[in-house]
């Protein structure tokens, strides 16, 4: 029955990509790894212990200066005291935290942080790693995101927003290089049948055709009609929702 499922599924013709994104309406971030995209068993040994390089350092920087990051982000398995992917506002691991994220197995987690905390660098709750339950998360702004797709990682859905603001949103995938593989997923606005019917595009994910980098790549936002704080908060949903949709692919290999 797994099986078959799975192959129907898999099976069902990916949406149309959007157009290519207009350089005057969508930022783009390059995306690139600073460490390996998976575990090292290769017996790498302390004590007779094996070590697990399982934490990688994912760095986003605009083309014009693609040396200096302006995100970075840290991605985890094999532990539930920390969150599995963290969105750092700065050039390193060492800057305020933006947003967390806590995968599960169809439905996920992510925290927005207020904007007064993102920016003050003193504050210890908000900066460097978050402990589970520990200062910092009781800061955030909580909400859900649900894998659709019950046998691939092709479709999430979530919800953000105050009031009549609030809106459906999906990422979905548009372009696959191998079965199950990401290449190019967007961000669209309403459930998975208007994003599939042609939803506006909200963001966008091309990864590179070298190599096996999954996270490397390039990743267009568009830029909202909102300023200031809430255009950066936006950010931040687009790209820890992103991060989940990365890494939810990255665990099914």
């Amino acid at each position: 029955m797994f099986n078959a499922d799975y192959k129907a599924e898999a099976l069902i013709p990916d949406p149309a990509p959007s157009r290519n994104p207009d350089p005057s309406t969508f930022k783009e971030y390059l995306s690139w790894t600073a460490a390996p995209d998976f575990l090292d068993f290769a017996g790498k040994a302390l004590n007779n212990q094996v070590v697990l390089h399982n934490e990688t350092t994912q760095l986003l920087s605009l083309p014009d200066d693609p040396k200096t990051p302006i995100y970075a982000i840290k991605a985890r398995l094999g532990t539930r005291a920390k969150p599995d992917a963290e969105l750092h506002v700065g050039p390193n691991l060492q800057a305020p935290l933006g947003a967390v994220a806590r995968l599960h197995v169809n439905s996920h987690d992510f925290g927005i942080a207020p904007i007064e905390k993102v920016v003050n660098e003193d504050d210890p709750g908000m900066g460097r790693v978050l402990t589970k339950g520990g200062r910092g998360e009781e800061f955030m702004e909580w909400e859900s995101m649900k894998q659709v797709t019950k046998w691939t990682n092709r479709v999430f859905e979530f919800e953000w927003g105050v009031g009549r603001e609030r809106k459906k949103y999906t990422w979905l995938r548009t372009k696959q290089s191998f079965p199950g593989s990401m290449r190019e997923v967007e961000l669209r606005v309403g459930n998975r049948a208007e994003a599939e019917a042609g939803g506006e595009c909200l963001a966008r994910w091309v990864r590179e055709d070298r190599g096996n980098l999954v996270k490397n790549g390039n990743l267009y936002l568009k830029r909202r009609q909102t300023k200031g704080d809430e255009e950066k908060r936006w950010e931040s949903v687009a790209l820890i929702t992103f991060l989940i949709v990365l890494e939810s692919a990255v665990r099914r290999g």
